[in-house]
């Protein structure tokens, strides 16, 4: 059985697809991840609103780096990272 490292990621965006790129910059950044892919990803909760009054949500994201999958690293780490 293959095993990868596995970052959860907490952002802020005011909509789905700013949150998604959000977390694969940080993905990218965090552990340098050569293709950060997402295994889950959700909207957590309202945090309050931005300066032209639209709804920002918390988003988490459960990502893996695919491209170290595929060499088939076999210790597992996890990390967490928040980017509020």
């Amino acid at each position: 059985m293959r095993t990868t490292a596995l970052l959860m990621i907490e952002t802020t965006a005011t909509n789905e697809d700013a949150a998604r790129a959000r977390a694969e910059f940080a993905a990218s950044k965090a552990y340098g991840a050569a293709r950060p892919a997402f295994i889950a990803f959700r909207r957590d909760r309202l945090v309050g609103l931005d300066d032209d009054r639209r709804l920002v949500f918390a988003w988490r994201a459960l990502m893996h780096d695919a491209a170290a999958a595929s060499e088939g690293h076999a210790e597992a780490e996890v990390a967490a990272v928040s980017l509020a």
